[in-house]
């Protein structure tokens, strides 16, 4: 009787503790919410909204805006579009929206085509993705004519700004030109013989011609004036800017060969020299000096802060350029200088949402495992570890197999490029395809893929043989499960994401903020892009299950601390991503040069630079599902999805419902 009563208590006990840790962690959620609200709002004094337009071929284009206080239709206030770059979506702007805002600006947060909650870019041809983004802008384009068009009586249709980073800065060369081009083709017609004027231009024709420049002022970040990026400057009859960060990775398309636009490089001169008058020409180029006149809308200028290429949004030296650039463009009054910056608040809150959200996971698994109709899925006991490493042979070998696991992701690295290519050749170059149509996922799926035999192959061959000589039981790596107990175990997991989704959905739709670390971010899902998360969430399950069993059924080692055991297991898991980057990274900061690593792109590694804290955390949620189930398939499918969906959610397709 005492012996049951002690087992009830402590069973009690137990419950207790998960469900105050997740009151906790749901406080803390909310609570982290609120403070990036406020942030964003400036404590009351900007209102946030969402917008959603139909734009060409029945495209969806939604927006964030951000509206001060004071805009009326008496006091109307200028107004700046963004938008994000390739593989991110509109809340990475969040926080320059929240500067510009509380100095009396508007900001509308734009979602490319194809981006978060957007809708897919319409296809027509092959290479649709660059189609869209030098055609339209991926909306942007769109969406500025919607927002001039005096539907909203509070904004100055006179002070109208643009501005993106990588993508989103050709999206904002694409928009300025856009009108720039439609400007020249009145004034030409204007000085043909049979228009009202003759071939002088009437003052009607001046102004009609000028109602067609919707844009005041330009910033593209990330993107160097080159005929890349559709550079005209015939078409540039507004103040433009352009911004890239001093190590950018993208330097290899300058000139300089670094991303050193100012000084004596080509492309910068070309672009100031192309407002000024030939007695106002430079042969040098100053960083963060006007040149040409804001009056006559001939004002270039070249802001280089010291950032890299995904961090521009965040860095303060370059929100604080973004600032000054608009603010004097427009000629804002306003008591807040330039150096203010309270958006490092909300990147706090951000953070500390998401990961408190990501800590969720474990009670939730507790919180759904005590529904009656789970409950025989949790274990009454952790199974037996791999005996202590007291043998030099058996701890050779936990080492080697600690450090290949790295070692050998950097070598798949290698292979995963040719492979891509040759699986992929239409998803890669931005072809509409039916199937596995996000590119960066594709290659991020190939190099798993790869480690996913690697791990298999180096589990099954070391097990096989421990097995035979008693070293270790098919109880130890939690593999074996009846097919009902299964089913139950992934609607388990099914569930937790159900709820994480839910959470999230809930706090977009109260507060408006999402749950964002840099450009990791958990986004509400959109029911449009479930074929795609079926599609991949399959590679990332399988690699789960594998590196479940190598860390539970081959790591998770006698006498060791757990901390330390997972701290292993999480440097392992990562290595191959921390060497690549220190490849990367380490040669940009030496030469001033990105070298492509293996084959791969740039941006390709800085997906991963992006995920490589996911990668080291994802053991403590797997181990931890282990010990409460007992085997490997919950940790897995839950790890599994989240990854996959946080890619697909964000990530940019190339292909259309449209027929």
């Amino acid at each position: 009787m005492n012996m049951k009563n002690y087992f009830s208590r402590r069973k009690t006990r137990k419950k207790q503790s998960w469900y105050r840790t997740l009151c906790i962690l749901l406080i803390i959620i909310l609570v982290a919410s609120i403070g990036a609200m406020l942030v964003q709002t400036n404590f009351g004094k900007v209102r946030t909204m969402n917008i959603s337009i139909v734009t060409d071929h029945q495209q969806q284009l939604n927006a964030t805006l951000y509206i001060p206080q004071n805009a009326s239709a008496e006091n109307k206030v200028p107004l700046v579009i963004t938008s994000s770059g390739w593989e991110d979506a509109g809340e990475s702007w969040s926080y320059v929206a929240t500067e510009l805002s509380r100095r009396g600006i508007a900001v509308a947060n734009m979602e490319p085509y194809s981006h978060g909650t957007s809708g897919m870019f319409y296809q027509k041809g092959e290479m649709a993705l660059y189609t869209n983004m030098y055609s339209d802008g991926m909306g942007m384009v769109a969406l500025t004519d919607y927002l001039t068009s005096g539907i909203l009586d509070f904004i100055d249709t006179d002070k109208v700004g643009v501005t993106g980073l990588s993508m989103g800065g050709i999206c904002t060369w694409t928009t300025v030109q856009h009108y720039g081009h439609m400007y020249n083709a009145a004034i030409e017609q204007a000085q043909s013989p049979d228009s009202d004027g003759g071939e002088s231009i009437t003052e009607d024709e001046l102004l009609a011609a000028q109602s067609l420049l919707k844009v005041t002022a330009a910033l593209p970040c990330g993107s160097p004036p080159t005929a890349n990026n559709g550079y005209d400057p015939s078409a540039l009859h507004v103040n433009v800017g352009c911004l890239m960060g001093s190590i950018e990775e993208c330097g290899d398309l300058v000139s300089t060969k670094t991303s050193r636009i100012v000084g004596d490089a080509i492309e910068g001169i070309e672009f100031i020299n192309s407002s000024l008058s030939d007695g106002e020409k430079v042969d040098y180029v100053e960083e963060g000096t006007y040149y040409g006149n804001r009056e006559d809308n001939t004002l270039r200028i070249i802001y280089q802060p010291l950032s890299i290429h995904g961090a521009i949004p965040i860095v303060p030296e370059a929100v604080r350029d973004i600032i000054s650039f608009f603010t004097y463009c427009f000629e804002v009054n306003t008591p807040v200088s330039p150096t203010s910056l309270i958006y490092p608040a909300k990147l706090l809150f951000n953070a500390i949402a998401l990961l408190a959200l990501l800590a969720a996971l474990l009670p939730l698994m507790d919180l759904v495992l005590a529904m009656p109709v789970f409950q025989k899925l949790r274990a009454e006991k952790e199974p037996p570890k791999v005996p202590a490493l007291t043998d030099k042979k058996e701890s050779k070998k936990f080492w080697i197999g600690v450090i290949a696991g790295g070692c050998v992701s950097v070598v798949t690295a290698f292979i995963t490029m040719p492979l891509y290519l040759k699986i992929f050749p239409d998803a890669s170059c931005g072809t509409p395809t039916a199937w596995f149509n996000i590119a960066p996922m594709n290659l991020i799926v190939t190099w798993t893929f790869l480690n996913t035999i690697w791990v298999a192959f180096w589990f099954w061959l070391n097990f096989k043989r421990d097995k035979k000589t008693g070293l270790r039981s098919d109880e130890m790596i939690g593999l074996k499960i009846g097919k009902v107990e299964l089913f139950k175990t992934f609607c388990v997991g099914l569930a937790i994401f159900v709820i994480v989704y839910g959470i999230v959905t809930f706090c977009k739709w109260s507060f408006n903020t999402d749950f964002r670390m840099w450009m990791s971010a958990l986004k509400p899902f959109k029911p449009e892009k479930l074929p795609a998360l079926l599609n991949y969430w399959p590679f990332f399950f399988l690699f789960y299950v594998q590196y479940s069993l190598l860390i539970n059924g081959a790591f998770r080692v006698e006498g060791m601390s757990e901390t330390k055991n997972l701290v292993i297991c999480g440097l392992s898991n990562s290595l191959g991503c921390m060497i690549l980057l220190i490849i990367q990274y380490s040669t940009l900061l030496i030469t001033g040069q990105t070298p492509r690593v293996f084959g791969w792109n740039w941006s390709d590694l800085l997906v991963l630079a992006i995920n490589f804290w996911m990668l080291f955390l994802a053991p403590f949620f797997v181990r931890k599902a282990f010990k409460k189930t007992g085997n490997i398939w919950l940790g897995a499918i839950v790890v599994s999805l989240i990854f996959a969906a946080m890619g697909v959610m964000k990530a940019s397709m190339t292909t259309s419902l449209l027929p």
